[in-house]
């Protein structure tokens, strides 16, 4: 089964039998892999993995308690090109909480997030 659905994949990646190989990629979960993680620091030994897979394995293991200061924030323009900001903001509990500021204003807590089909509201 997996091998005919990668297979299927690579050729709908690929643009069909002509095209260049796909890459399929597939997020599953890995019990323990993240204990792993924390354990055995991967990111720490610079010739186990590339620079920005290391970061990624951090973040990963660490979650965002891995975040330095000024990390955590994702910015951008929407449709009508105002800013959107998110960004984790810590909690005095030593959680975080998601915050977001549309077009310069004051940062609000997200309290429920919903991702549409298709991306459309």
């Amino acid at each position: 089964l997996r091998r005919s659905a990668s297979e299927l994949l690579r050729g709908e990646l690929s643009g069909g039998a002509g095209g260049a190989p796909g890459v399929v990629a597939a997020l599953v979960p890995l019990q323990g892999f993240a204990a792993y993680l924390r354990t055995a620091r991967p990111w720490e030994r610079g010739e186990a993995v590339a620079p920005a897979q290391a970061e990624a394995l951090r973040l990963a293991a660490q979650g965002a308690q891995g975040l330095g200061s000024g990390e955590g924030e994702v910015a951008f323009s929407d449709a009508e090109g105002d800013p959107v900001r998110f960004r984790l903001r810590e909690e005095h509990s030593g959680g975080h909480a998601l915050e977001v500021a549309f077009g310069g204003g004051q940062p609000r807590r997200v309290l429920k997030l919903v991702v549409a089909e298709g991306g459309q509201a």
